[in-house]
């Protein structure tokens, strides 16, 4: 294994190169400096996305692994990467095209490989879940609001590189919790990925993810999580919900606020919650150099405070339920004190 990750960070520094060398990759340069989501001064290439997928595949095929779950993994990595490839060369601008694009081809995938989530331990969801065409819906909507819940954080130097990290750390304990060493190895190869990437992308932010990027990783991430807690008996749902709170509260949370303040929700815009910390950090006038890379360190470092308790009663739901209720209410009330501080100012000046 540690050969394959040897290679992998020998290979992406090597693509990194050669892309930086070759001028076709500047049309990945991003040079959109007035966008609502842009926070960078300085045209950046968006290729950090393509260097993970392939120093990703190369790890892959080096570890020769055939189970079902890694053919299951690899086409809905192989779609959602182009799927967000599509969006960063701008080849369907309209975001309800290529929501319905990315509808399509999903439930495709889910209904070809007739993925499932087991059971929600809710009600209603498992009801709903022996249907058929809902279990499909269901299936297509949590990894609707990981894989969108990555692309919307996705934005700040190492946001989303380190939360996704951080992530694939804590899968990590429960794949060798349940002794399913093929699945770790995977994950180790995706870390090594991830690693790679980090080193360019923080502090200074000399790459960007793309679209391609975060589509990618939330792709990993949804796929990863299904797969991980339908061959578990041990670890409830409602564990799974806990490592994936903010994430999934991100583009929930979003989609109703701005259906409740009468706004698209396919267009963006500047008031989600770290975007709402680093203005509040410039307020505060916080003496460090890179506020952008700060908002990063502080909202993962929240996380990982937050999330580490569950490994307390990791094997009793109604705990886990109580417990991802209290983070819904936590993100809430952050939510809305960063807000109510920043509206403050802007009335005052």
């Amino acid at each position: 294994m540690i050969k394959i990750l040897i290679i992998q960070f020998i290979s992406f520094n090597l693509l990194y190169l050669i892309f930086k060398k070759i001028s076709f990759f500047n049309y990945f340069l991003d040079k959109d400096f007035s966008k609502i989501q842009g926070f960078h001064k300085v045209s950046t290439p968006r290729y950090g996305g393509i260097l993970i997928f392939l120093s990703f595949i190369i790890g892959f095929f080096i570890n020769q692994t055939e189970l079902f779950f890694y053919s299951l993994l690899v086409f809905f990595l192989i779609a959602n990467f182009f799927l967000g490839l599509i969006d960063d060369v701008k080849l369907i601008i309209n975001p309800l095209y290529r929501f319905l694009l990315f509808v399509l081809v999903n439930i495709c995938l889910i209904i070809f490989f007739d993925l499932k989530i087991k059971e929600f331990d809710v009600l209603i969801l498992d009801y709903l879940n022996t249907n058929y065409f809902f279990s499909i819906i269901i299936t297509f909507f949590c990894i609707f609001f990981v894989v969108n819940g990555s692309n919307l954080i996705d934005g700040f130097n190492g946001l989303l590189g380190i939360h996704a990290f951080l992530i694939l750390l804590i899968l990590s304990s429960a794949t060798y919790y349940q002794e399913n060493y093929e699945i770790l190895n995977i994950n180790f190869i995706m870390m090594m990925s991830l690693f790679c990437f980090l080193i360019y992308n923080i502090p200074s932010g000399k790459i960007f993810l793309g679209d391609c990027g975060s589509f990618l990783i939330g792709a990993y991430i949804s796929i990863l999580v299904i797969a991980i807690y339908n061959q578990n008996n041990d670890i409830p749902p409602f564990y799974f919900a806990i490592i994936i709170y903010y994430i999934f509260l991100e583009i929930f949370f979003s989609v109703f606020r701005k259906l409740f303040q009468k706004k698209n929700p396919f267009y963006p815009d500047r008031k989600h919650l770290h975007m709402l910390l680093y203005k509040f950090l410039k307020i505060k006038k916080v003496k460090f150099k890179n506020h952008n890379f700060l908002t990063s360190i502080i909202i993962n470092s929240f996380y990982l405070i937050t999330v580490l308790p569950s490994f307390l009663f990791i094997q009793d739901n109604f705990l886990c339920k109580i417990y991802f209720s209290c983070l819904i209410i936590v993100y809430i009330c952050l939510y809305f004190y960063l807000n109510y501080h920043i509206n403050l100012n802007e009335k005052k000046n």
